[in-house]
C-alpha cells in the first residue's frame, strides 16, 4: 500500500532543468529503447538502407540539435558574406563515447551580454530559453525556434564543451559544463587571429538513456544524419576526418536509389534521370520565388509556371538508361529501372521516384531538419503529383476500377529539401512540419516538364499494372459462380425458373434456356408444359448483353446479368481451361431470341461471352444451341410454309405468285400463341439448331466480329457481304463461322446503315422515315412533334425509341449556324440554338413542325413513282433512298459512326453545287468547292493536311481588350463560355482578367480583358491559337452508301457530286420512261373504253341479263385487254414495287379463262350508265388523240432540260425560303429593340381548312399524266418589260429601300399565294404550270441562253417574275416563288419567244393575258392555226411545229374546262 505523502511531497516545484530531466519526452522525445523501421547508413554497402533498428529517440535528438545549429549558420548566411561557411566536421568516437561538431562561417560574438552580464556563448549554450530566433517579424529559415536546442544536449550530457573563434574581435572562447549542465567551468578567453568557427564537443549521459555505450544501430542512425547534412547544406561535410562524397541533394538521393559503391560505372541498374533546375544560380536560402508571366501554350524547357529560367538539363545515366516514356523498361537487363526526376526551384529541391507499390515513401528536410514523418511540405508537393497522375491514370484505365489518390500515393517515393520561413512542428522532436503552405515564404509549383516526366515514367505504368491486377482479383470474387456449392439450389436471382434437376446428378442433362425478354419467357414456359420442367430452366435477358471481349473492370463488376448467368450455370471465371461440363449446374445452354437483326446480335454476344472466358466449351458439341421460330408463315388452303429468315422468305416470294396466299409476320417471340409454342416444343428437334466448332476460323470469326482492335477486318467483312446469303435452318448444325458470316453480318450491316447516309439523298434511315411520313401525311399545316412521331412510327415501321425519332425531327428543322444549310422541316417553336448546339430545344410535346417551303422542290414529287419502296411485314414503307434534284448530302453534310466505319462530310454552298451540276450537264470541268455554313461569318481555309480549318473572328479593340464575334463551326457558345471561365480561374495558366458575354442565340459577342503584356504575348503566339478559335473540318473520311447500297469512300466532294449526277441522270431517264409508260397505259384504257361503249351502243355487246363470269369470258375473247395485262406494264417498265393485296372476296380471285379473274374487267364494267353515250365516245376519242400528242412531245423532251428546269425551281424555292427566314429574323430583332407590337410581316390570310388537308396520300398514282407532261415542259409566263430609266433608278436605290421593297413584295406574294391556294382548294383540282425556255436558235443551247439572258437583263427588270404552283390533288406542296431580281444566270430569264426569225411574243401575249388586278386568268379563245412552217426547238435534237404547239394549247384549254382545272400559262 502506498505511503501517505505530505502536502510538500505531493505538490512540488521543479526548476526547468529538473523538469527537463524528469519529463524528457516533452523536450527530446522518449528516453526508452524503441524498435522502428528507419533509414540508416550501412557501411558495408556505402548506401542508405531501411531496416528495423533499436535506438533511443532522445539520444538521436540531442545529436540532431547540435548539427542543425551548424546548418543554421549556412541558412543565416547572406549574399556576398565576407566569411562564408565552407565546411562542417563531425567526429563520432564510439569508444570514448564522445561527439564533436565543428563548423566555420559566421561565428558567435565573443563578448559580454550587457543584460545578462555573461559571454554570449555562455548564454546561448548554458542558459535555457535563450535564442536569436524570437523575432517572429523576421523571416527566418533556420531550424531553431524555442530556445531549447543545444541546451537540451548540454543537459543530457556528462560533459559539454564549447569553443568559439571570433575573427572580428580577435578572441577565442572556451567553456565546459558538467553533470547535466549543473556545473560549469570559468570562461577561458584567448587572443585569436584565425577565421570564425564554433566547435561543440559533448559526452552524452548514456545512463539517462538506459545505455552503456553507443551501439551499432545508433551509430548508423547518426551517420545517416551526417550524410543528410552533406546533401542539404551545400557545404563540405567531414565525418571522422574523411570528406563525404555527397556534394548536393541529387547525389544524396542516389544513396537511396542505387548502390553507391557502383555508382561510378552505373552498370548494375537502369536509371532514368530528368533534371529540371529552375534558377539562374545556385539555390539561395533567403530568396523568394520570382514573379513572372504565364505561358499561354505548353511550357517549353526554358520556363516554368512561375516565370523562372529552366536550364532544361535532362540527363540519362547508365549504359542501359532510357528516356522516360511511361513504359516499364523493356531492356533485357535483370535490374529494375530506377526513376529519378529532379527539379530545383528557389528554396526547393525535389526528387520524384517510384516505390514498390506497398506504401508511400518520403525523405524530407526542412531547414536541414529531417522530418521523419513528413508534413505539410511533403503533402504540398505530392498533392500536385496526385492531381495529374489521377487524371492520367484513370483516363488510361478508362472503364477499369477507379484509381484513387491513396492508390497512387503508394507508388510514389518523394525526396524534398526545402527552406521554410519560421517553421512550426508538431513537437520539439520536429518529426512533422505543421506550417501551412501559405506561410512557407515561397512557392513550388512543379513545372509541366516535371509533371510530364512523371506521367511518362514507369510510375504511371506501375500504377496501371497494379490497378489491373487488383481488378482481376475483385473480378474473380464477383464473377465466380462455381465451387463446392455449385450444385445447390440457386436463390436470390429474380425471374429465374430453375430446372428441378439443376445441380443434381442429372445436371449434365439439363438445359438452360435464355430468352429475349419476359414475354418470351412466358411463351417458353407454355412450351415447357409439353416437355416438362425437370430438365429445362428459363432465364429472361433484359436486353442485349455486354460485349465482354474488351469490357472494362467496372462494366463487368457492375453487370449483374452476366454474374447471374455464371451463377445459374455454375461457371467459374478463373477456370478458363474448362474442357467439360463436369461440375456445372446445366450441361447445355440454349438461346431463344426474336428472328430479327437484334436477336442475331444477342446470340452473337452470348457466343462472344463464352468464347472470351471458356473457349473450350464452344468445342463441345451440344453445349450451345439456339431455338428458332418462324419469322413469316404463309398459308393457302392446306399448304403452309414457315420461314425462319427474311432472306429465305424473299427468295420464295420472288418465285411464287402470291395470289391467294395468306401471309403472317412474326415480329417477335411474343407473336406466337401458347398453342404455337406447344407445337414448337412438341417437335423441338425441328426447332433446335446446334452450334458446331470446325476449327480456328470459327474462333477468329467471333473475335473479328467483337474485338475493338479489328476495325479494319470488319470493314473488309462488310465490303464482301453478299445480299441474299442466309442460314439454312433445314440443317441442324450451324458452324460459328457461318453464323457470323451469314446471320450476324445482317445486324452489323443494319447498324452501319443506321449510321452512314446514302449518297443520293444524304439521309440515314431514321431521317428518311421522317421525310416519308411528312410526305405521306402531306404536312402543310403545323403538327406537334410528339404527335408526328407516332404517325411516322406507325406508317414507316419504326422500331426504335420515340426520343430518337423526336431528336431526328428536331435536327432536320434546325437553322442555327453549324446545323443545316437548308432545313427540310419548319421549326415552329424552340428547336435549339447555337448556344448549346441544339441541346436547348424544347420538349417534343411543346413544339410544332411542317414541311419547309423548299422541301418538295428539292425532293420532286414526280420522282416518287420511280423510287424503290421497302416493305416491312407486308407494309409499304419509305424507299431505299430518295432522289433529290441536287445532292443534299453535300448541302447539309453528315456525321456518323457505325460498325467498322465512320463518316464526316462538311456542308457546302448550294449555289456552288448547282453551278457545278450545270457544268456537269454541259460537260465542262468541275470547280472544287470549299465548305460553307449558312450565316457563318468566320473564315474557312484549307489546312493542307486533313481538309479545312474553320476560324472564328477575334478583334483587338485596344491594348487590353479583345472582342470575339464568331466561333469555329460546331463550337457552341456555352462550351466556349466555360472555356473562358477556365482561362479566368486557372491559377497555373490564368490568361484573362475578365470577360463580358453579350452573345445572343444567333450571334456571338465576347469582350475579353487582359493584361497588356499578356495580350502582346498572345498576339505573338497567335490569338486564334490561344483562344481556340480554330477547328478542323476533315475531308478524308467521306464514307457513304452508294446507289447500289455498297459502302464507298470518296476522295473529294467532286467525286461525290459526279457519282450523284451520274445516277440522277439515270433517274430522269426512269422518270421519262415512267411518264411514257403511264401515258401508254392511259391510252390503252381509253381505247378499250371507247371500244366497249361503241360495242354496247351498236348492240355488238349485250351486257344485261348475263352472269358476270360469262361476260368476263366474252370480253376476253373479243380482245379487250384485262387490267392485269395493263398492270404488268407498270411493274416491268415503271420500276415500282407493289404488294399484291388479297381481296376479301375469294370469288374474285377465281380464274375464269386464261388466268383472268372477275376483277380484271372492273375498269370497264364499273363505268356509270350515263357514260354509255355517243357524247362520251367523242370525248374519249378526243382524249385518245390528246394522249397520242402528249406522248409524242414527251418522247422528244431532253432529260438535261428536265433537270435544268427542276434546278431553276429549286433555286427559286430556296431563295424564297431564305428571304422569309431573314425577314422573320429582322422583324424579330426590331421587336426586341423597339418593343413593337406583336405581329409579323408574313401574317397570312386564314384559309378555310379542308378536312382532307392532312389526309394520307400515296404520291405516285393519283395525278394525270398530262400533269407530268406539262410540268416537264415547264413553260414560264411572260416578263413585263421595263425601260432603261427604270432599271437605272433601281440600281441606285439604297440598301434600306431594297429591304423594304423585299418585305412589301413578300407580303404581296403571300397574298397572291393565298388567293391562289384558295382558288385551288375550292376547285379541288391541280393547277397546271407550264414553263418553257426561250432561245434565239432553233436548237437548245444552255450557254447561249445564259449569255442572252445576261445581256437582256441589263435592260429589264424581273420584279414580277413569279413562278407559282399550288397543292395538287395528292396534297404535296409545291409552292414556288421567286422574289425580286433573279440571278441573270438562270435559264429561261429572257422576255421574248422566238421561233426561227419571227417574233411570236405579241401573238402569245395576246392569247395568254393576265388581268391588271394580278388575278391570273386564261384567254379561253382558241388560237387559230397559221400557215407558218416555223418550228419550236424543245430539245437539242427535237423540234415541234408552231401549229402543233398552238393545237396543244387548245387541247389543254379544253382539258381545263373538262376537268375544271386552273391553267396557268406563263411566258
Amino acid at each position: 500500500m502506498a505511503k501517505n505523502k505530505t502536502i510538500e511531497e505531493r505538490y512540488q516545484k521543479k526548476s526547468q532543468i529538473e523538469h527537463i530531466l524528469l519529463r524528457p519526452d516533452t523536450y527530446i522525445g522518449s528516453v526508452e529503447m524503441h524498435t522502428q523501421l528507419l533509414w540508416v547508413w550501412q557501411k558495408e554497402t556505402n548506401r542508405m538502407v531501411q531496416k528495423n533498428i533499436t535506438y533511443v529517440p532522445g539520444l538521436y535528438k540531442i545529436f540532431d540539435e547540435i548539427i542543425v545549429n551548424a546548418a543554421d549558420v549556412k541558412a543565416r548566411e547572406k549574399d556576398k558574406c565576407p566569411n562564408p561557411m565552407t565546411c562542417i566536421k563531425i567526429e563520432i568516437n564510439k569508444e570514448n563515447k564522445k561527439i564533436s561538431v565543428f563548423n566555420d562561417g559566421e561565428g558567435i560574438p565573443v563578448e559580454i551580454h550587457k543584460e545578462m552580464n555573461i559571454y554570449v556563448p555562455h548564454m546561448i549554450f548554458g542558459e535555457l530559453l535563450t535564442s536569436d530566433n524570437y523575432d517572429d517579424a523576421e523571416d527566418r529559415i533556420t531550424g531553431g525556434r524555442n530556445g531549447f536546442g543545444a541546451k537540451l544536449t548540454n543537459i543530457f550530457s556528462k560533459e559539454f564543451s564549447v569553443q568559439c573563434g571570433d575573427s572580428s574581435r580577435k578572441k577565442e572562447f572556451r567553456m565546459t559544463w558538467f553533470n547535466n549542465m549543473s556545473k560549469f567551468s570559468d570562461a577561458i578567453i584567448k587572443d585569436y587571429n584565425g577565421k570564425d568557427f564554433v566547435k561543440v564537443t559533448f559526452k552524452p549521459d548514456l545512463d539517462k538513456f538506459g545505455m552503456s555505450e553507443l551501439n551499432d544501430d545508433i551509430e548508423s542512425l547518426l551517420y545517416k544524419r551526417v550524410y543528410d547534412l552533406a546533401g542539404t547544406c551545400s557545404v563540405k561535410v567531414f565525418l571522422n576526418g574523411t570528406r563525404l562524397s555527397v556534394k548536393d541533394f541529387k547525389s544524396y538521393v542516389d544513396l537511396y536509389l542505387r548502390d553507391s559503391s557502383s555508382s561510378s560505372s552505373n552498370s548494375n541498374s537502369n536509371v532514368v534521370q530528368v533534371s529540371s533546375n529552375i534558377n539562374d544560380s545556385n539555390t539561395t536560402r533567403n530568396g523568394d520565388s520570382a514573379n513572372g508571366s504565364i505561358s499561354f501554350s505548353n511550357l517549353d524547357d526554358s520556363h516554368n509556371s512561375n516565370g523562372l529560367i529552366n536550364d532544361g538539363d535532362t540527363t540519362t545515366t547508365s549504359k542501359n538508361a532510357s528516356e522516360v516514356n511511361g513504359n516499364v523498361n523493356n531492356n533485357t537487363s535483370d535490374e529494375e529501372e530506377v526513376v529519378k526526376i529532379y527539379e530545383k526551384q528557389s528554396r526547393w529541391e525535389i526528387v520524384i521516384s517510384k516505390s514498390d507499390g506497398s506504401q508511400f515513401q518520403q525523405v524530407s528536410f526542412v531547414n536541414s531538419i529531417c522530418t521523419i514523418k513528413g508534413g505539410s511540405h511533403v503533402n504540398y508537393i505530392v498533392d500536385q503529383l496526385l492531381n495529374s497522375l489521377s487524371k492520367k491514370a484513370n483516363a488510361k484505365n478508362k472503364g477499369g476500377m477507379e484509381i484513387k489518390s491513396g492508390h497512387i500515393r503508394n507508388h510514389l517515393w518523394v525526396f524534398v529539401n526545402c527552406l521554410i520561413v519560421n517553421p512550426t512542428f508538431d513537437s520539439q522532436t520536429k518529426e512533422t512540419l505543421t506550417t501551412k503552405p501559405v506561410k512557407f515564404g515561397s512557392k513550388c509549383i512543379l513545372t509541366d516538364k516535371t509533371i510530364n516526366s512523371v506521367l511518362k515514367s514507369s510510375i504511371l505504368s506501375n500504377i496501371l499494372l497494379w490497378a489491373q491486377a487488383k481488378a482481376q482479383v475483385e473480378l474473380r470474387k464477383k464473377m465466380k459462380g462455381g465451387g463446392s456449392k455449385a450444385r445447390e439450389r440457386i436463390v436470390g436471382i429474380p425471374k429465374l425458373e430453375d430446372a428441378n434437376d439443376a445441380g443434381s446428378k442429372h445436371s449434365h442433362e439439363c438445359t438452360l434456356i435464355l430468352t429475349e425478354g419476359d414475354s418470351a419467357k412466358t411463351s417458353c414456359l407454355a412450351g415447357l408444359s409439353i416437355v416438362g420442367r425437370d430438365r429445362y430452366g428459363v432465364f429472361p435477358l433484359k436486353g442485349k448483353l455486354l460485349n465482354v471481349r474488351d469490357a472494362s473492370f467496372k462494366q463487368l463488376v457492375d453487370n449483374k446479368e452476366i454474374q447471374n448467368i455464371f451463377k445459374i450455370m455454375g461457371l467459374d471465371i478463373t477456370d478458363k481451361n474448362k474442357e467439360d461440363i463436369k461440375g456445372l449446374r446445366y450441361g447445355s445452354l440454349m438461346i431463344m431470341t426474336d428472328q430479327d437483326y437484334d436477336g442475331s446480335h444477342i446470340k452473337g454476344l452470348l457466343i462472344n461471352m463464352i468464347h472470351k472466358f471458356w473457349p473450350s466449351l464452344l468445342k463441345l458439341r451440344g453445349f450451345l444451341s439456339e431455338f428458332v421460330t418462324p419469322i413469316v408463315k404463309v398459308q393457302k388452303g392446306n399448304q403452309e410454309y414457315s420461314f425462319f429468315t427474311i432472306a429465305e422468305y424473299e427468295q420464295w416470294k420472288e418465285n411464287t405468285n402470291l395470289t391467294g396466299w395468306k401471309i403472317k409476320y412474326y415480329k417477335g417471340l411474343g407473336t406466337s400463341t401458347d398453342k404455337e409454342f406447344k407445337e414448337y416444343f412438341s417437335n423441338i428437334t425441328n426447332h433446335k439448331i446446334f452450334f458446331m466448332w470446325t476449327g480456328d476460323r470459327d474462333g477468329d470469326s467471333i473475335d473479328m466480329a467483337f474485338s475493338k482492335k479489328r476495325i479494319e477486318d470488319r470493314k473488309l467483312w462488310l465490303q464482301n457481304f453478299i445480299i441474299g446469303s442466309y442460314v439454312d435452318h433445314k440443317e441442324k448444325d450451324l458452324t460459328y463461322y457461318d453464323f457470323v458470316n451469314k446471320e450476324l453480318i445482317y445486324y452489323s450491316r443494319y447498324d452501319t446503315e443506321r449510321s452512314i447516309p446514302n449518297i443520293m439523298d444524304g439521309w440515314k434511315p431514321g431521317q428518311r422515315k421522317v421525310l416519308y411520313g411528312c410526305f405521306k401525311r402531306n404536312l402543310k399545316n403545323e403538327c406537334k412533334v410528339a404527335q408526328l412521331v407516332g404517325y411516322i412510327a406507325e406508317h414507316s415501321a419504326y422500331h426504335h425509341g420515340e426520343s430518337s425519332l423526336q431528336q431526328t425531327i428536331i435536327n432536320m428543322a434546325q437553322t442555327f449556324v453549324g446545323s443545316n444549310n437548308i432545313n427540310f422541316l419548319e421549326p415552329c417553336g424552340q428547336f435549339g440554338s447555337r448556344k448549346e448546339g441544339g441541346k436547348d430545344a424544347s420538349a417534343a410535346r411543346y413544339i410544332f413542325t411542317k414541311l419547309a417551303y423548299a422541301t418538295r422542290s428539292i425532293f420532286n414529287e414526280y420522282d416518287d413513282p420511280i423510287l424503290k419502296y421497302l416493305n416491312e411485314e407486308g407494309q409499304k414503307i419509305e424507299p431505299q433512298y430518295y432522289i433529290p434534284v441536287i445532292p443534299t448530302i453535300l448541302i447539309n453534310g453528315c456525321e456518323g459512326i457505325g460498325t467498322g466505319y465512320s463518316s464526316f462530310i462538311p456542308n457546302y454552298n448550294y449555289k456552288d453545287i448547282i453551278n457545278n451540276i450545270k457544268r456537269y450537264i454541259n460537260k465542262e470541268p468541275l470547280i472544287p468547292m470549299v465548305p460553307w455554313y449558312k450565316d457563318f461569318k468566320g473564315k474557312i481555309e484549307p489546312n493542307g493536311k486533313t481538309g479545312y480549318d474553320s476560324i472564328g473572328i477575334i478583334t483587338k479593340i485596344d491594348d487590353e481588350t479583345l472582342e470575339i464575334t464568331e466561333l469555329p463551326i460546331k463550337k457552341w457558345t456555352q462550351d466556349y463560355k466555360e472555356f473562358l471561365e477556365e482561362l479566368l480561374t486557372d491559377e497555373k495558366h490564368q490568361i484573362i482578367v475578365d470577360y463580358i458575354d453579350n452573345s445572343s442565340h444567333e450571334d456571338i459577342c465576347f469582350t475579353i480583358k487582359m493584361e497588356p503584356n499578356k495580350l502582346k504575348r498572345a498576339e505573338e503566339e497567335g490569338l486564334e491559337k490561344i483562344f481556340k478559335l480554330k477547328s478542323t473540318l476533315t475531308t478524308t473520311n467521306m464514307t457513304l452508301f452508294d446507289p447500289n447500297l455498297k459502302l464507298q469512300r470518296y476522295s473529294t466532294e467532286l467525286d461525290i457530286l459526279k457519282d450523284f449526277c451520274l445516277h440522277r441522270i439515270k433517274a430522269y431517264e426512269n422518270r421519262k420512261s415512267y411518264l411514257i409508260a403511264k401515258l401508254e397505259k392511259e391510252k390503252r384504257i381509253i381505247s378499250n373504253k371507247t371500244k366497249f361503249i361503241l360495242a354496247i351502243v351498236n348492240n355488238e355487246l349485250i351486257v344485261n341479263r348475263k352472269k358476270k363470269k360469262v361476260l368476263v369470258e366474252e370480253l376476253y375473247r373479243k380482245g379487250y385487254d384485262p387490267y392485269k395485262d395493263i398492270h404488268k406494264m407498270k411493274k416491268e417498265e415503271i420500276f415500282e414495287q407493289e404488294l399484291q393485296e388479297t381481296p376479301e372476296n375469294a370469288e374474285e380471285n377465281e380464274e375464269i379463262i386464261g388466268g383472268i379473274t372477275l376483277k380484271d374487267y372492273d375498269y370497264l364494267l364499273s363505268m356509270p350508265i350515263f357514260n354509255l353515250t355517243l357524247e362520251k365516245v367523242e370525248d374519249l376519242i378526243g382524249q385518245l388523240k390528246e394522249k397520242e400528242k402528249e406522248l409524242e412531245i414527251l418522247r422528244s423532251i431532253n432529260i438535261e432540260t428536265m433537270w435544268l428546269k427542276d434546278i431553276e425551281k429549286v433555286e427559286e424555292a430556296i431563295e424564297y425560303q431564305r428571304n422569309v427566314e431573314l425577314a422573320n429574323r429582322e422583324e424579330s430583332n426590331k421587336f426586341k429593340v423597339a418593343k413593337r407590337t406583336v405581329g409579323t410581316i408574313f401574317k397570312k390570310k386564314k384559309k378555310k381548312k379542308k378536312l382532307s388537308s392532312d389526309e394520307d396520300t400515296e404520291g405516285d398514282n393519283s395525278s394525270d399524266s398530262s400533269e407530268f407532261l406539262i410540268n416537264t415542259l415547264n413553260i414560264n409566263k411572260n416578263k413585263k418589260k421595263r425601260n432603261n430609266s427604270s432599271t437605272n433608278a433601281k440600281s441606285t436605290t439604297s440598301a434600306a429601300t431594297k429591304n423594304t421593297n423585299i418585305k412589301k413584295r413578300l407580303k404581296k406574294i403571300d397574298s397572291q399565294k393565298n388567293n391562289l391556294d384558295n382558288s385551288v382548294s375550292n376547285s379541288g383540282e391541280t393547277p397546271i404550270v407550264i414553263d418553257s425556255y426561250a432561245n434565239k436558235d432553233t436548237s437548245f443551247s444552255h450557254k447561249a441562253t445564259n449569255e442572252y439572258s445576261a445581256s437582256h437583263n441589263a435592260t429589264t427588270e424581273r420584279a414580277h417574275d413569279y413562278t407559282i404552283s399550288s397543292t395538287n390533288s395528292r396534297g404535296d406542296s409545291a409552292h414556288s416563288k421567286n422574289v425580286g431580281n433573279t440571278n441573270s444566270d438562270n435559264i429561261g430569264s429572257t422576255n421574248y419567244y422566238k421561233i426561227g426569225n419571227t417574233n411570236y411574243s405579241n401573238l402569245l401575249n395576246n392569247d395568254l393575258s393576265f388581268s391588271s388586278s394580278d388575278s391570273y386568268s386564261i384567254n379561253s379563245t382558241p388560237v387559230k392555226q397559221t400557215d407558218s412552217n416555223l418550228n419550236i426547238s424543245i430539245s437539242p435534237s427535237s423540234t415541234i411545229n408552231v401549229n402543233d404547239f398552238l393545237g396543244i394549247k387548245n387541247k389543254l384549254l379544253e382539258l381545263g374546262r373538262l376537268y375544271k382545272r386552273l391553267l396557268v400559262i406563263s411566258f
